[in-house]
């Protein structure tokens, strides 16, 4: 009797510990957010920059058609640019350049809708991802710890000034952190529970539409899809997934995410325009990189053939010339890695009016550190998630180890492509790529600790006298 009244004192003061501690969680989550959006500045104000011209005229076209899929720019900044067009149509007005300097943000017709409703998804996205990955912690300190660096993450101006630019950087992240929280959510559900729950399938096609329009932001996202095809198909290799209607139904439609996202990709006109510079400048100025595209049936460039060549089959000979070119191809993507983290602040505007912007930039630079040296600590941190995962001793390493490599790979990906698609303004082309790099690094080292302080308690209890009569040896 005396036992039975000790486990359940023990329980109920857990439960009001761990009650105690999603209320602070909660606290610092929605604090944070209605700081963001009141104190930080004017939600509506925006800049545009050289390429929100093209965003405009390629959101006049039918979203129903597949046009909306094909047309200069994807489809999430069609619908997004379409959406919010006053009745008067957009009036760009003065655009940012970074070779001639900033300028300020305005209030404008629809662009004020646009630049709000990113932040708002942003707000959204962030706040999602702190609480949920804080929740999946066991240790209250840590929680709390994690919770508060992820919104400061987020809300800084490293981030959060870029739900100001009118451009794709700010929907590529908050879609994809979005996306992530969900994921995150949808696998512990899966773990706990044989059979999707009502709740599961609204996380699901939360955590869809979210995939869904981070596909067609950029057009380097939809080819990254293959790894959570990956992910999803190989669940079928665990007994406890094997043939479970929802993971079918589930990796089905992410395939056919992939294939319809490849598919605009390829059928899109800037292609062939990113991989002209390409050519101009890394490719054909050497003779010996020139001849392995001569080999391969490259017409003479002043030939009347060469245009309808380098239409049809530049792209795929240029991904065969970095597959037979290995050390070109890591040696490049391993430069540009240097180059993509060397800046963690937008180039397009200036701020005057926000006395807490000094500080806010101080913290967001201890956040987001500018060295590539991020890749090579998450890489570090992925060690102990593997050791966990098959020596055992950790149960949740496995899970977070395939939680959080799908996101790197993507980021790995996506980087990647930018490097070798899109050769110029790389910091801004390869943004989502790096800040997913530097939240992993806080995600895993928070998963680390907790696992450490969760060993330490177990180490404890075992050795505390009042278990001593549950050892094997006391029996």
């Amino acid at each position: 009797m005396k036992e039975k009244f000790i486990a359940l004192t023990h329980r109920w003061t857990l439960n009001q510990k761990g009650l105690v501690t999603n209320v602070v969680v909660l606290c610092i989550i929605l604090g944070a957010a209605f700081w963001r959006a009141t104190v930080y500045g004017d939600l509506g104000l925006s800049v545009a920059h050289t390429d929100t011209h093209a965003y405009i005229t390629s959101s006049e076209v039918n979203l129903l058609s597949w046009k909306a899929f094909t047309t200069n720019l994807p489809f999430t900044t069609n619908l997004t640019y379409q959406v919010f067009k006053p009745e008067g149509g957009y009036q760009l007005g003065r655009v940012s350049n970074i070779n001639t300097g900033t300028i300020s943000r305005r209030d404008r017709p629809g662009f004020d809708d646009i630049a709000t409703f990113q932040s708002l998804l942003s707000i959204l996205a962030w706040s999602s991802l702190a609480w949920i990955f804080s929740s999946k912690l066991k240790s209250s300190t840590v929680k709390i710890i994690a919770a508060g660096v992820i919104v400061l993450f987020g809300f800084t101006p490293q981030v959060a000034d870029w739900d100001s630019v009118l451009g794709t950087e700010s929907l590529s992240i908050s879609l994809f952190v979005l996306a992530f929280a969900l994921f995150i959510e949808l696998a512990f559900q899966s773990v706990h529970h044989t059979k999707p729950t009502p709740i599961t399938i609204i996380f699901f096609l939360l955590f869809f539409a979210s995939i869904f329009l981070w596909t067609f932001v950029r057009d380097v996202n939809p080819y990254a899809m293959v790894f959570l095809q990956f992910f999803l198909w190989g669940l079928f290799a665990f007994p406890k997934f094997r043939w479970k209607p929802f993971i079918l139904i589930a990796g089905s439609l992410v395939s056919l995410l992939f294939i319809v996202g490849v598919l605009s990709v390829r059928q899109r006109p800037p292609v062939g325009r990113n991989l002209s510079i390409i050519w101009e400048i890394d490719l054909m100025p050497f003779p010996a990189r020139a001849q392995f595209f001569t080999d391969r049936g490259m017409p003479e460039q002043d030939s009347p053939e060469f245009q309808d060549w380098f239409k049809n089959h530049a792209d795929t000979t240029y991904m065969l010339f970095l597959l037979a070119h290995p050390g070109y191809t890591i040696a490049n993507y391993f430069e540009d890695l240097n180059y993509a983290f060397l800046e963690n602040m937008q180039p397009y505007f200036i701020v005057r009016d926000n006395p807490y912007r000094e500080a806010l930039i101080i913290m967001g630079n201890y956040l987001h550190p500018v060295s590539p040296g991020v890749f090579l600590l998450v890489c570090i941190l992925f060690i102990p998630l593997v050791a966990g995962t098959f020596t055992k001793n950790q149960p949740d390493a496995g899970l977070w180890l395939w939680l959080t490599t799908w996101p790197f790979l993507t980021a790995s990906a996506t980087l990647f492509l930018s490097i070798f698609g899109v050769p110029l303004g790389l910091h801004r082309h390869g943004l989502s790529s790096t800040v997913t790099f530097r939240i992993l690094l806080w995600c895993l080292l928070f998963v680390m600790i907790d696992f450490t302080i969760r060993m330490k308690g177990e180490q404890q209890d075992s050795l505390d006298p009042a278990n001593a009569s549950d050892s094997p040896l006391m029996k």
